[in-house]
């Protein structure tokens, strides 16, 4: 029987990884940032910032979220045509500003009928009586 090395592949989120350093790289050395070891070295390995997160002992998932909060702040804080210039320059970095932007304005809609859904019910309940509070919380909102 044949030896598999299909398991040795990099996993999707070794992959995005590695595109987020790619495009990280591509950010910093475009504005004149240094380019830290950490994101070199991923760039360069296929599991990306796998190994890296591994050697530290923190999950790849905090370092996901830190790089793509730098890019965002980054990109965020940059002029509208240095902005432009470098979304022409990379189709990575745009793809992945539009799918982060798209996430971005899901998230503010969610957080924003949330907080309107949280006035209507303080609303709401400031007109019940006190019995009437304490069923309204006992069968609906307790129980979620």
């Amino acid at each position: 029987m044949p030896c598999r090395c299909d398991y040795m592949e990099p996993n999707k989120h070794e992959k995005e990884s590695r595109k987020l350093a790619e495009i990280v790289k591509f950010v910093y050395s475009k504005t004149g940032r240094k380019i830290p070891k950490f994101i070199q070295d991923a760039v360069k390995s296929i599991y990306g910032m796998n190994i890296q997160a591994q050697g530290t002992g923190a999950p790849l998932q905090t370092y996901l979220d830190q790089y793509t909060k730098d890019l965002c702040q980054i990109l965020r804080d940059m002029d509208e045509d240095t902005k432009s210039i470098l979304l022409v320059d990379s189709k990575d970095l745009r793809s992945w500003y539009d799918r982060h932007k798209a996430a971005d304005a899901s998230r503010h809609k969610i957080e924003t009928d949330a907080t309107y859904r949280d006035k209507l019910l303080k609303t709401a309940m400031s007109k019940l009586t006190d019995e009437e509070r304490i069923a309204v919380r006992y069968y609906f909102i307790d129980k979620s």
